[in-house]
């Protein structure tokens, strides 16, 4: 499936099943390594949803969702919320972060 862009927020609290969510914004440069390591993380585990969340274009998601810094992910099972990093994360570890969750 890959990563999408989000288009509704909305969509986003309807989520049902795993969902990860890349916060990023284009003069962040190390969001850009992130969506790299988003799109080789959807291609490895199919049946994980995951968005892109650009805050230039969405800057209400930042107060929202809490955001401290970017590039940020949430990993969400459902409703819950079970995972929160700041800062850029390689891809095995959050592999191995998205696995433990």
């Amino acid at each position: 499936m890959g990563v999408r862009a989000l288009e509704d927020a909305e969509a986003l609290t309807a989520s049902r099943g795993a969902l990860l969510i890349g916060f990023w914004a284009q003069w962040c440069q190390p969001s850009h390594a992130l969506a790299e390591t988003l799109e080789a993380l959807a291609e490895q585990r199919p049946e994980l949803r995951v968005v892109m969340v650009d805050l230039d274009r969405h800057p209400d998601l930042r107060e929202r969702y809490a955001l401290e810094g970017l590039p940020s992910v949430l990993l969400y099972d459902g409703e819950r919320l079970v995972l929160r990093r700041t800062g850029l994360l390689r891809r095995d570890a959050l592999l191995q972060l998205v696995a433990a969750a």
